[in-house]
């Protein structure tokens, strides 16, 4: 995957630490050690502050689309 291309995208990856474990999280940078991940909810820290950057070779791929049920209408006071 070209480098510059994954800025700022979410990125599907393996888990450094966790072999099998699959990922999406914002590529922010990229550094000499591999791509630095963060979470886009600011309250999770399982990311790359907790595990350091993401080596090339565990990318999978990036995300190019959400598929998922529109949200709910809060329900109507009566």
């Amino acid at each position: 995957m070209e480098p510059s291309s994954l800025a700022g995208r979410v990125a599907l990856f393996e888990h450094p630490r966790h072999a099998g474990l699959l990922v999406l999280k914002r590529a922010v940078e990229r550094r000499p050690e591999g791509w630095w991940m963060l979470s886009d909810n600011p309250f999770v820290e399982t990311d790359s502050r907790q595990y350091g950057p993401v080596p090339e070779e565990l990318i999978l791929g990036q995300v190019l689309c959400r598929l998922g049920w529109p949200r709910r209408q809060p329900a109507a006071a009566a």
